[in-house]
């Protein structure tokens, strides 16, 4: 069985590096992007990535812009999607509805949460970090 792959787009470098720490961690490959444009090498390959962790607040294109444009790919709008940002519940909840997103993650994300939403979106049993 291939190794679930998880592509992360942020344009906070800091950012990309903790998510790939807490990724690799888990045991799950993980390919970083600082743009939705950049992340396209990843998205649009073979075999596609299992799921995108996306940003809400990139220069040039927003990541529910991006969720909205990946949805409407035909064979890449299955690839389920977690949109993160510091935004409130509410309006997440918002920007994961008209955009199509799966679910969401609001930052600062401890690995504990990221976990959790890997397990629900991508029906996982990845165990609790000891």
């Amino acid at each position: 069985m291939a190794k679930t792959r998880i592509v992360v787009i942020d344009d906070c470098t800091f950012t990309l590096q903790i998510l790939k720490d807490m990724i690799t961690e888990l045991g799950i490959h993980v390919d970083l992007a600082k743009s939705g444009a950049e992340a396209n090498r990843f998205i649009y390959h073979v075999p596609q990535p299992d799921l995108v962790l996306m940003d809400i607040e990139m220069p040039a294109t927003s990541g529910d812009d991006k969720v909205r444009l990946l949805k409407k790919t035909p064979g890449f709008k299955n690839i389920p999607v977690i949109l993160m940002s510091a935004k409130t519940r509410d309006e997440m909840e918002r920007l994961c509805q008209l955009s199509g997103a799966e679910d969401y993650l609001i930052k600062p994300i401890t690995l504990e949460q990221l976990r959790e939403k890997l397990n629900s979106v991508l029906r996982m049993d990845i165990p609790p970090h000891p």
